[in-house]
């Protein structure tokens, strides 16, 4: 039975820390595959910038393209509605119905998963694997309560803190300031050409 790791986002764009964690949690938790999704109307907040689907999934695609086992989908971006969780991990129980699904996440929702539409019905498709940011707070043993029941699938990871965010690299851009090292290289040079972020206002 393989391994899968559902790893959804914006990826606005995509950076270095999103690699090395997904990089980490495959070696950590033997994952055959990690499917990165971005989002087409995040529930819980807006995209931001004039940056199209499109452009967002030809920066994925850059970025993942010499990892064998990462691999796009663009199973929410083909929906034209809100991209709920549950919705996406039903439709990929289907596509790879003997194959264990993990949900990679970072472990500042851990607090508010309760916010997440049909979030118990999540559990009954995937088990979760937490990734630790800056602020840790939670471990296994110390779950919010309402994911106590859950505790048997919720995994924490090892990865280390890397403390980058897609918002960070585009107020830099706006700034005028290098982003090397902050995202790949393919996807740096591609921001650069098309002068994307340039014009948000924020």
């Amino acid at each position: 039975m393989k391994r899968i790791g559902v790893f959804g986002g914006a990826f606005n764009p995509l950076h270095i820390g999103h690699l090395i964690n997904a990089e980490f949690v495959g070696n950590e938790f033997n994952l055959d595959k990690i499917l990165f999704i971005p989002t087409k109307i995040p529930p819980h907040k807006k995209l931001s910038g004039p940056i199209s689907d499109k452009i967002r999934i030809k920066m994925i695609k850059k970025a993942i393209k010499e990892y064998p086992y990462f691999e796009f989908s663009d199973i929410e971006i083909k929906r034209e509605k809100v991209s709920y969780t549950i919705d996406t991990l039903i439709e990929l129980s289907k596509k790879y119905p003997d194959s264990k699904l993990y949900l990679i996440i970072g472990n500042e929702w851990l607090d508010r998963f309760n916010t997440w539409y049909r979030y118990e019905d999540i559990f009954k498709y995937v088990k979760l694997i937490i990734l630790r940011r800056v602020k840790n707070k939670y471990s296994k043993t110390n779950l919010p309560d309402f994911l106590k029941k859950f505790h048997s699938k919720i995994i924490f990871a090892s990865n280390p803190v890397i403390n980058i965010s897609s918002t960070y690299i585009r107020k830099l851009i706006r700034k005028g300031f290098n982003i090397k090292y902050m995202v790949p290289e393919v996807v740096r040079k591609y921001i650069k050409k098309y002068n994307l972020y340039i014009g948000e206002i924020k």
